[in-house]
């Protein structure tokens, strides 16, 4: 999945996620379902609809690509109530 760009999303649940550059969990605000344009390793470019657990790893790499560290998006999620239908987007990013 090359140069993700969350197109929509719903179904916003408030979770514990862990983070390999950080030691425990921390508190977070993803979505159920998520659509995603990318290009595939072919640099083609797709479009799909991801749920679940999927969709929560892909929004947390989606994350890390937009420079979005887990403390501070941790941090502003408690600070921010949960907002149904918000669609993250993404720059360049390989993940």
């Amino acid at each position: 999945m090359l140069n993700p760009v969350i197109t929509a999303s719903d179904g916003a649940f408030d979770t514990q996620e862990g983070c390999l550059s950080l030691t425990g969990e921390r508190r977070t605000l993803r979505y159920r379902r998520i659509e995603v344009n990318y290009e595939n390793r072919r640099f083609r470019a797709r479009h799909a609809t991801f749920t679940g657990w999927t969709a929560q790893i892909i929004q947390h790499e989606v994350d890390h690509c937009n420079g979005n560290h887990h403390l501070i998006h941790s941090v502003l999620v408690a600070a921010t109530p949960l907002r149904a239908g918000h669609a993250g987007s993404s720059d360049r990013c390989n993940t």
